[in-house]
């Protein structure tokens, strides 16, 4: 079926995005049909080598999930694999991550990335993670910041979290720049080789949970390579609330994994007792096969580090927090504005930013977000 050039088309008609071709977008999804056509529309239009879906959904979402990859391949020529999968049932979420690690293996181009299905990548920024991998070897992950979309009356702010490059050559010292700095990588530009090896590290080591898994996953990535950042650019914007055709806001779906499952807080004590232990044994193990010669410093220093970085990177309650957060989201826009400056930049790692509207590519995604009806 031939397609008429649409404004997606005309937003990147004069970039060279030819490196795409070396990278696979791998989108895990569960029970979440719009988003993922939504997902891989916008993803289609952009030459990548490999789109994987990998789908945990039930089954009568997995037939609808069939007909839209089988729509987007005859639309667009994309190629897209669909992978299924049986849905996740354990209590922790430890098959989530399994899903994703399986989905990795199945990768043949030089770069990975994990994109979730209310993502949508800004491809110029992938272009430029891309050439940089392809001229410092020596480097594993690059990335750029990500955007949390939060639309208020049609009006956007943003957030965003990242490390900055993270170049020592010891990996031992390149971990503790990257929790001192509030990293993430876990959704950045991946050599493919060392995508599939972490994936697998995490598999051997016994990390059975989602929230451990997420942050277990980010330190491997710092332990075994050096991290690049483009500190001034967006590489991902996600849908965090959506502006729905009745003008009103829906709230955050409830089929997210940060709903679907426990925060470790509130995990009894002897299950938080296991899981920590398996965790940091499974970074101790690699920094000590790494970098042997460290062995007495992370001996001595690694615990009381990793439990840091649990509290801020897992945000460990705050009797505090909840009549805030009531009192904040009551608050007109002007006054959120000012509690996002004198308090949440000082006290947050994440940033808070009012939307470029100015930008053409942020333009395109909230155009999107607030019109895609899959036909």
């Amino acid at each position: 079926m031939m397609r008429e050039p649409d404004f997606v088309d005309e937003c990147y008609a004069d970039k060279d995005l030819s490196l795409l071709k070396k990278l696979t977008l791998v989108i895990p999804t569960y029970n979440r049909n719009y988003y993922l056509s939504r997902c891989l529309w916008y993803h289609a239009h952009f030459p990548f080598g490999e789109i994987i879906v990998a789908d945990s959904s039930p089954e009568e979402k997995k037939v609808v999930n069939r007909e839209t990859v089988a729509k987007v391949r005859e639309m667009f020529g994309a190629n897209v694999r669909y992978l299924a999968y049986e849905p996740e049932t354990e209590k922790y979420g430890g098959d989530i991550y399994r899903k994703w690690g399986d989905a990795v293996q199945h990768v043949e181009t030089e770069y990975s990335q994990i994109c979730t299905d209310k993502e949508f990548q800004i491809v110029t920024t992938l272009c430029k993670c891309i050439h940089y991998l392809e001229s410092h070897l020596d480097y594993t992950v690059a990335g750029g910041g990500r955007y949390h979309l939060e639309f208020r009356q049609k009006r956007s702010y943003t957030l965003t979290s990242f490390a900055g490059t993270i170049v020592d050559k010891d990996g031992w010292k390149r971990l503790q720049q990257f929790i001192s700095s509030s990293g993430f990588t876990l959704l950045s530009i991946h050599r493919s080789k060392k995508h599939k090896e972490i994936y697998l590290n995490m598999i051997c080591n016994n990390q059975d949970d989602l929230r451990f898994g997420e942050v277990y996953l980010d330190l491997l990535d710092v332990i075994f390579g050096k991290i690049y950042n483009i500190l001034d650019l967006a590489i991902t914007y996600r849908d965090q609330l959506t502006f729905n055709q009745t003008n009103s806001f829906s709230q955050k779906n409830q089929e997210s994994s940060s709903f679907r499952y426990q925060v470790i807080w509130a995990y009894p004590n002897s299950e938080f007792d296991s899981k920590w232990t398996d965790f940091k044994n499974g970074i101790r193990e690699s920094l000590f096969q790494e970098f042997p010669d460290d062995l007495c410093d992370i001996e001595h220093n690694l615990e009381p580090l990793l439990q840091h970085w649990l509290n801020i990177r897992l945000t460990r309650p705050n009797p505090i927090r909840k009549p805030l957060r009531i009192i904040y989201q009551i608050c007109p826009d002007s006054l959120k504005l000012f509690f996002q400056k004198v308090f949440i930049q000082r006290l947050n790692p994440k940033k808070y930013f009012p939307i470029d509207e100015n930008n053409p590519e942020v333009k395109l995604i909230c155009q999107i977000i607030e019109t895609f009806q899959w036909v």
